[in-house]
């Protein structure tokens, strides 16, 4: 039995291997009034056999995913042929949301169990502060409690 479990975490590993990203966590700048932040996730079959993505999942709603590149299969999962290429998109809504954004995309390969997937994929989105303000000085009365 301890075998078979060795066999099958080692197998889910060189699955995982197999998709090569160029990075796993991707950062932008968007301008102070952007509206949206596209962030792409980009990708390589390096191993010897087909990978299958059978789904991707932001951990959000304001995101919107992609998968470019492959073959989509009848049943909806993605195969990546030895040495295709592939990006995930994701699109962020920005809407009020200032200063720095992370949020993550689930990826699950054939054979993942339901709450785990292969892959996590981080964007970190940079959104400028179109003012910030600062205090130059502090009035305070001599013998007065300070403010709460």
């Amino acid at each position: 039995m301890r075998t078979l479990l060795v066999i099958l975490t080692l197998s889910s590993q060189l699955i995982c291997a197999a998709l090569e990203f160029e990075s796993k966590l991707v950062e932008v700048h968007t301008a102070a009034d952007a509206q949206k932040a596209t962030i792409d996730f980009k990708f390589s079959n390096i191993g010897e056999e087909p990978v299958f993505i059978s789904h991707i999942d932001p951990d959000c709603d304001c995101l919107t995913i992609q998968a470019a590149g492959g073959t989509t299969l009848p049943d909806k999962r993605i195969r990546y042929r030895p040495g295709e290429s592939g990006t995930i998109r994701s699109t962020f809504k920005i809407g009020n949301n200032k200063r720095q954004i992370d949020q993550t995309v689930l990826v699950w390969l054939t054979g993942d169990p339901k709450g785990k997937p292969s892959i996590q994929l981080h964007a970190r989105i940079h959104v400028p502060a179109v003012i910030t303000m600062t205090a130059r000085s502090l009035k305070w009365e001599l013998g007065s409690k300070p403010l709460r």
